[in-house]
């Protein structure tokens, strides 16, 4: 079955899939706002004006920093997932959703990083629930990929990135245990994967 007659059957068959990806974008781009706009609200200016005071809350400000990074490359890369998509269907909008919990759970895993910096399971929390976040994209990319499996070019440029996406995965899920051995290769973990994604071979491999 040629994926033009594929596609004509689904969406005789799933109303849904009539829609097209502009609601599903503009609400994912509505959520992934409120979150960074949330995040930022949890920054306080401290009370003492003087560099002893900044750096009694520069913890809180690195996880926004780390966290920020992160959903912005996020932000992106849905973007691009996005883009050529023709069918929404129900494996898509669930995929989708199950992404946009574990990002909006950045907030809490943030929060509650930035204010215990140095406990381990404050770290191994956080790193848990990246690796869901990072996770959650691979499911979304593979679930995107059904439709794109006719185009060879495409198909081989979602594969390299999926593999980057496991690979990111299972770091953070090192940084896990990693946590109660040494808090700075976790921490080397969290700065480190971000700079994984934006490495000028990266965006090479995307223009491509």
């Amino acid at each position: 079955m040629s994926y033009k007659l594929r596609e004509v059957l689904m969406n005789q068959n799933d109303p849904i899939a009539n829609l097209g990806t502009d609601r599903l974008q503009s609400f994912s781009d509505g959520v992934i706002a409120i979150i960074i706009t949330i995040m930022v609200l949890e920054l306080k200016a401290p009370n003492e004006p003087s560099l002893r005071g900044l750096l009694a809350v520069a913890p809180v400000f690195f996880s926004y920093v780390l966290s920020f990074v992160l959903l912005i490359l996020m932000w992106v890369a849905h973007h691009y997932l996005l883009h050529p998509i023709r069918l929404v269907d129900r494996p898509l909008l669930w995929a989708n959703s199950n992404l946009l919990f574990w990002m909006s759970l950045i907030l809490f895993a943030t929060a509650y990083l930035g204010q215990n910096p140095v406990e381990p399971f404050a770290v191994a929390l956080y790193s848990v629930v990246l690796a869901c976040v990072i996770g959650s994209f691979a499911l979304l990319r593979q679930v995107v990929f059904r439709q794109l499996v006719h185009n060879q070019d495409l198909a081989r440029h979602h594969a390299a990135i999926q593999l980057q996406n496991l690979i990111a995965t299972a770091e953070y899920l090192l940084a896990v245990p990693l946590a109660y051995v040494s808090l700075y290769l976790s921490y080397a973990i969290f700065v480190m994967i971000p700079l994984f994604y934006i490495m000028p071979g990266y965006w090479r491999t995307k223009r491509h």
